[in-house]
């Protein structure tokens, strides 16, 4: 595993925000399905309160993972794989 999964040089709030978002793109997600990048920060860092820093890593962690795709720029996030 790398760093960036493990979470090493996170602090442990942010770390367990990152996981709570990883499981809510899950599920709010399903595999093939996309939505855009402003509605998860509208829906998940306005709404329920997460931080956009956690957001960000969250999807950069999923994307190594190969969970979520970014297209159009970053503009569109696509849910491809568990």
């Amino acid at each position: 595993m790398d760093a960036v999964g493990q979470g090493q040089g996170m602090s442990k709030e942010l770390n367990d925000e990152v996981g709570k978002i990883e499981a809510e793109l899950r599920r709010r997600l399903p595999i093939g399905w996309s939505t855009s990048y402003a509605t998860l920060k509208r829906e998940l860092c306005g709404n329920r309160g997460y931080s956009d820093a956690a957001l960000n890593r969250a999807l950069m962690i999923m994307t190594k993972r190969d969970t979520v795709q970014m297209r159009n720029g970053g503009a569109n996030v696509y849910r491809s794989g568990v």
